[in-house]
């Protein structure tokens, strides 16, 4: 028998900004959003909050990085481990 079970782990505080490489209309159902932003570059984006995050949280570290994708029921493949950077294959698709 399959049961289900959560795994947790700690972290400081952080903003999050999360960004598609990609375009499917499910993504509006899959988000339950009511609207999209078109961004032509990220890059640019990047540095712009990194400029204004800095004046606000002097010190703050930020990047850009690729998220992991991971099976819930599969938990060994799972790096990284930091939080921030996994989410569950149900984003993936």
């Amino acid at each position: 028998m399959v049961q289900d079970f959560s795994l947790s782990n700690e972290t400081a505080n952080y903003y999050l900004v999360c960004l598609s490489s990609g375009w499917d209309p499910q993504m509006i159902r899959a988000f339950e959003a009511d609207s999209c932003l078109l961004i032509k570059d990220s890059d640019r984006l990047h540095k712009r909050l990194s400029t204004a995050c800095e004046k606000v949280f002097p010190g703050c570290i930020s990047s850009l990085v690729p998220n992991h994708y991971f099976d819930p029921y599969d938990m060994t493949a799972l790096e990284p481990s930091d939080p921030i950077f996994i989410k569950t294959f149900r984003f993936a698709y």
